[in-house]
């Protein structure tokens, strides 16, 4: 199936595809002049390994929301509110060691230089966004779409990574496996909430386009880059809707909690929504498994093998 993938990623004919991990099919979008084509390079895969589908517009709305009052949180933690450029996401958690005070959340509301805030106003410093990656190159799945920037974080702040289920206090832990079937998640979303839903898709949408709806505002733009290797998150109750909505960039996606173990996976954050021909259907995070080797590989305060802090 990946080298299914890989040939595909390389071919004219290839607008768009995905792995529907409920399935096992790799879903091929082709032109219909294209097919031809198509059918005589696919000839030598079994055909119950992908299907062709005909082009679609797709779009990935990213859900860094226009900033609302809110209250300061004393203790930082993955899942507090935090704010820049009058939008407000989630911060990610502290990576490293612990004391590094370094942090990661979404990128796409900000840049290097901009200073993240615990309140609209500004007034609650909380850290500045040293660097953003937003597309980066896995040295063995090609491009991977980051949407991720470092942040360097205050000194006279408290943070922990923790997270607390049910009053059950567990450890988060960078998810470092494979991902070649529908995975049960849980999200803390921007509410406080925990949501819950499956990891359905493996996307690659090399013409879709990252926006951010009718927002004219700093930094807010279309960036037609595509989308390589992100997670696909549908809803728990209904398969054919995202888990989580606008505010909610930077939420953890997370395994649920296993019997007789206080760790817990993440597999990357939100980054997104996908619109596929004007309808919502998906929640989109990055994978961080493969995002942070990337980065590393290029050199950063990000090195290979960093996890998050456990202490």
């Amino acid at each position: 199936m990946n080298f299914l993938l890989f040939c595909c990623c390389s071919q004219f004919w290839a607008k768009q595809y995905h792995h529907d991990l409920f399935r096992d099919v790799v879903h091929i979008s082709v032109d219909p002049g294209d097919r031809v084509e198509a059918s005589k390079f696919l000839k030598e895969f079994s055909a119950d390994l992908y299907e062709l589908d005909d082009p679609h517009d797709t779009v990935l709305v990213s859900t860094a929301d226009h900033a609302s009052l809110n209250h300061p949180t004393p203790v930082i933690c993955p899942g507090t509110t935090v704010y820049a450029n009058n939008h407000q996401f989630l911060f990610s958690g502290l990576i490293g060691d612990c004391n590094s005070q370094v942090g990661i959340t979404v990128a796409h509301a900000i840049g290097p230089g901009c200073n993240i805030s615990l309140d609209p106003g500004g007034n609650n410093f909380m850290g500045q966004c040293t660097k953003k990656y937003e597309c980066v190159v896995h040295r063995e799945h090609g491009k991977v779409t980051a949407d991720l920037a470092v942040l360097n974080l205050s000194e006279t702040l408290v943070f922990r990574n923790a997270f607390n289920w049910f009053q059950r206090p567990l450890n988060i832990k960078l998810y470092k496996g494979p991902i070649g079937k529908p995975i049960p998640v849980m999200i803390y979303v921007a509410n406080g909430e925990i949501v819950y839903g499956w990891i359905r898709n493996i996307l690659n949408e090399p013409e879709c386009s990252l926006t951010e709806g009718s927002c004219m505002c700093v930094p807010c733009e279309v960036r037609n880059t595509g989308i390589f290797n992100m997670l696909g998150i549908c809803s728990w109750q209904d398969g054919d809707k995202p888990a989580t909505g606008a505010g909610d960039s930077g939420a953890l996606v997370m395994s649920p909690p296993r019997p007789g173990s206080d760790d817990i996976d993440v597999y990357g954050f939100v980054v997104g929504i996908f619109k596929d021909n004007g309808r919502y259907t998906m929640t989109i995070a990055n994978s961080l498994q493969h995002v942070i080797p990337s980065i590393a590989s290029i050199g950063s305060s990000i090195t290979d093998g960093i996890d998050f802090v456990s202490c």
